[in-house]
């Protein structure tokens, strides 16, 4: 006996289930664009008119306090500075950078400085990426010093188990031992004395991309034996404006890959749980934006515990991921270290696959989120560059791309038009059944069962098809929306930027018109062509038999042009091919039929 059911793999079963999954997908991306977005804005804002009537609590306890090991705690080190200032008080960051000396960073990739006040890499630029499009646009700020505005900064140093040991502070002023400007070719070491019979070292050296690397050293010349951990942290004020990321297309936040598992925990996840901690670690830890990525690598085969943690004090919102490594004993005249790695940069994926490998770093690549789909993917972004590489321009590539998708799915869209026409030219007679065994239905179910067999006529297989389609049209959905080449990438006309939205207006007539008319429906060329080639897309596809799932079906264009005609161009543009190939091959599949049958 066959496996399938007829009541739920006949014609009109097959049609509902389609326009379920459409409308369920509408739904869900109505639900976040208009409810869960204005609903997460209002919860954040309450959170922090709260946080500012608390802040005196707040202060007296600091909520980024570590445990780890031997007891010791690891100070938030912005609580030390900033914590009692108003938003509306901190100074621009060129002033902040001003208030203490510092040693220049440059290697042809990043531009900035580290403060001698408290050896931190808290300036830090990227020379590729500008802020805006315009030609004499600064470049990308991936890093600030504390005290101001976007404060987001590295900090590595030592914390004492003897609570009346001097260690450096985040105000120690350091000395520059050697060297006098960080590049890829000379590295700088800094130095501190504590006047008490220990000198800390710290060298730092950079490699021609993003990848610092750093020594840390303290030398005994005292007469006691001590025991000093090792620390690293990465602390920011401000969130990346990432662009609408539906569905939770996209993660921010705190990363991290702990004892070979990864681990992600968004701001939001941040804000209400306040602390993640991470108990005999080993791995990497870090912070991730849409585009840049700042991770701090420990010491390889060496145990650390790790924490991702959230505080707001007076206002001022401050995310940190941390580390404490394994005690080192110190003995009079001894020297002990500690290396570690600090990735800046952009998430370039080739770059990030090469450190992965270097440094022992596993899933380093996962810093890009490609997603529980990473065994697609990753293969259609390295696809992708290998288009943009090919062409010089990613509008380009994204065509190609779709084609290539397209290519590769006809044996299947072909196969699942077949049967869903040979199961519409079988719907008079299902119908006939039906009629003959209203008040039989297992007679009504043996019969149709044989009119399948009879006709050779899998009811199933014409749903197949769009099942394997779905994971492959949202990974490249996903590929599309975190590639860092179509930030600021150019296309042809008016679109001079693939991950901002169509500029052009249908409220002024695309300029035409001396006004710009509603900001919040700035709905352009392309986001029309979209909608309009889904309307060409419907005229050639098979009709649905129920009167309503038809009308529904025909206002879907004008659904998706309102939905998303504030996404990205490149998006727009994929999607709108996408429908052309669509278009294309069910006109073609239309014309063939009688001889596919």
């Amino acid at each position: 006996m066959s496996p399938y059911s007829p009541q739920k793999h006949d014609k009109e079963h097959h049609r509902n289930m389609i326009v379920a999954l459409i409308l369920a997908g509408l739904v869900m991306f109505a639900w976040e664009i208009f409810y869960n977005m204005p609903m997460r804005q209002a919860r954040e804002a309450a959170q922090a008119e709260q946080s500012r009537l608390k802040a005196e609590q707040l202060k007296n306890s600091p909520a980024a306090k570590a445990d780890n090991f031997g007891g010791i705690d690891i100070e938030d080190s912005y609580n030390l500075s900033t914590d009692d200032i108003q938003i509306k008080q901190l100074p621009p960051r060129n002033e902040v950078l001003r208030q203490a000396p510092r040693v220049k960073i440059n290697n042809g990739r990043i531009h900035g400085s580290i403060s001698l006040k408290g050896a931190r890499i808290d300036d830090v630029t990227l020379a590729d990426y500008k802020q805006t499009i315009e030609k004499n646009s600064p470049e990308v700020i991936l890093m600030s010093p504390a005290g101001s505005q976007d404060a987001n900064f590295i900090e590595l140093n030592w914390i004492a188990e003897k609570k009346s040991t001097k260690i450096p502070k985040p105000d120690t002023l350091w000395e520059i031992a050697n060297g006098n400007i960080l590049t890829e070719n000379s590295p700088i070491t800094l130095r501190w004395d504590n006047g008490e019979g220990l000198i800390f070292y710290i060298t730092y050296s950079l490699d021609k991309n993003y990848m610092f690397s750093a020594e840390q050293s303290i030398e005994n010349y005292g007469n006691d034996t001590l025991v000093f951990f090792p620390y690293g942290l990465i602390s920011k004020s401000k969130i990346i404006d990432n662009g609408k990321a539906p569905l939770g297309i996209l993660h921010t936040g705190a990363i991290g890959v702990i004892n070979d598992k990864l681990e992600e925990v968004d701001y939001d996840d941040l804000r209400e749980d306040k602390n993640y901690q991470y108990d005999e670690s080993n791995g990497w830890i870090g912070i991730t934006d849409k585009y840049w990525f700042k991770a701090l690598l420990p010491q390889n085969n060496e145990k650390f515990k790790s924490n991702f943690r959230y505080s707001n004090a007076s206002g001022t919102e401050k995310f940190q991921v941390d580390y404490l490594g394994e005690g080192k004993y110190l003995s009079p005249g001894q020297k002990i270290s500690y290396s570690a790695n600090i990735f800046a940069g952009a998430k370039e994926l080739a770059l990030l696959e090469s450190y992965e490998e270097k440094y022992n770093a596993r899933l380093f690549d996962r810093a890009i989120d490609f997603g529980f789909l990473y065994f697609l993917t990753k293969p259609l972004s390295h696809l992708l560059k290998f288009f943009y590489n090919l062409v010089g321009n990613f509008g380009i590539a994204i065509i190609l791309l779709t084609f290539c998708v397209k290519l590769a799915l006809f044996p299947i869209a072909r196969k699942g038009y077949i049967s869903m026409g040979r199961l519409k030219e079988l719907g008079p007679k299902m119908k006939d059944l039906k009629d003959r065994h209203k008040d039989d239905k297992a007679g009504m179910n043996q019969a149709l069962m044989q009119l399948y067999r009879d006709e050779k006529v899998n009811p199933a297989s014409g749903c197949l098809p769009i099942l394997l389609q779905i994971p492959i049209f949202f990974a490249l959905y996903k590929v599309l929306f975190i590639s860092l080449e179509m930030r600021h990438a150019p296309f042809f006309g008016w679109i001079q930027d693939l991950s901002a939205p169509d500029p052009t207006s249908f409220w002024n007539l695309f300029g035409l018109l001396p006004f710009d008319g509603p900001a919040f429906l700035t709905i352009g060329v392309w986001p029309i062509a979209m909608a309009f080639t889904m309307f060409l897309q419907q005229l050639v596809s098979p009709a649905p038999t129920d009167p309503m799932q038809a009308k529904v079906m025909r206002f879907l264009p004008l659904l998706f042009l309102f939905m998303f005609y504030s996404f990205p161009a490149g998006l727009i543009i994929y999607w709108t091919f996408s429908n052309l190939l669509t278009f294309s091959q069910q006109f073609y599949f239309t014309r063939r039929h009688p001889r596919d049958k």
